[in-house]
């Protein structure tokens, strides 16, 4: 069902979306990479006592929101995204 749903998703942007044609990433695969990281948040809320470790899964889910944010500028305005900037990590090299 995941997979049907990552095409669906693909298959409307490539139909309703003015610049999907200069965009090289699957919305259907950022969509499903945000809905993991929105359980996983959900899950660490419940059951984890520790801060950074909430924090964290906390985190990779706005950056993830961040990612949907730029492709949907990237394919509806024509707005170039800054290339691997959303999903980086302070001391990431």
């Amino acid at each position: 069902m995941r997979l049907a749903l990552v095409g669906w998703i693909d298959v409307w942007v490539l139909r309703n979306a003015p610049f999907v044609a200069d965009c090289d990433e699957s919305f259907g695969e950022a969509a499903d990479r945000m809905a993991l990281a929105h359980v996983n948040a959900i899950a660490v809320l419940g059951s984890e006592r520790d801060e950074e470790v909430v924090h964290a899964a906390w985190r990779a889910l706005s950056l993830h929101a961040i990612e949907w944010t730029n492709l949907v500028g990237e394919v509806v305005y024509g707005q170039p995204r800054v290339p691997g900037r959303a999903l980086k990590r302070r001391g990431d090299s």
